[in-house]
């Protein structure tokens, strides 16, 4: 379940579901429902008791229940990002572990006017 900053009924309405729920079908059971407070919507899905399990896995590359329902929980999250800002947004790549010649530079710049600069 996650909570989405839209309108309920515009939800509701068929074909309002973003592609990364809408593309598992049947295979889900949503739930839609205003979230408390008027605070925007809540956005539930289920895995279906049925062979859908598997397939969701099975497309997602994994194998166990488990990761289906983490397919699933992705794939909420996803919806929320396109929902609220019409894309799905991806977490910063972690820095590098190496430092780079321009961290160097830099680095050797302050060393340098920290020595100096005092005088």
């Amino acid at each position: 379940m996650v909570t989405i900053n839209y309108p309920p009924q515009r939800l509701s309405e068929p074909g309002e579901l973003p592609e990364p729920i809408a593309r598992f079908g049947e295979a889900l059971e949503i739930m839609i429902r205003p979230a408390p407070g008027g605070r925007g919507t809540e956005l539930g899905a289920r895995l279906r008791e049925s062979p859908a399990r598997g397939r969701i896995a099975k497309a997602a590359g994994r194998t166990a229940e488990g990761d289906a329902r983490q397919v699933v929980q992705s794939a909420l999250r996803a919806a929320k990002s396109l929902i609220e800002t019409g894309e799905v947004l991806q977490p910063p790549a972690p820095p590098t572990t190496r430092r780079r010649t321009a961290a160097r530079l830099s680095e050797l710049a302050t060393l340098r006017a920290g020595g100096e600069g005092g005088r």
